[in-house]
């Protein structure tokens, strides 16, 4: 917090962001580790089937949205391909 406000902040976070990558990859591997393969395994289908409402209801309001500032093709163009991606921060 003190480095913080000293003219050498910038040179500390490019230090400090091979290590909050690193730290990143390990919650992400344990976490991924910790999902049990026999429930997503049991309940395949229904998870598929939560996936793809998600998709085409994220589409449907992409495609709501651009069709106001853009032509029919474009907007449903643009909300197929941005209704797949997972990260989607508004």
């Amino acid at each position: 917090m003190m480095i913080a406000d000293t003219i050498y902040k910038h040179q500390v976070e490019a230090d400090l962001i091979p290590f909050r990558d690193l730290l990143l990859g390990v919650f992400f591997i344990s976490v991924g580790l910790q999902i049990d393969l026999d429930i997503v395994g049991a309940n395949f289908v229904t998870i598929g089937l939560l996936c793809l409402s998600l998709m085409a209801i994220k589409a449907i309001i992409l495609y709501l949205i651009l069709a106001t500032a853009c032509a029919p093709v474009i907007s449903v163009r643009s909300a197929i391909s941005l209704a797949q991606s997972a990260n989607s921060r508004w």
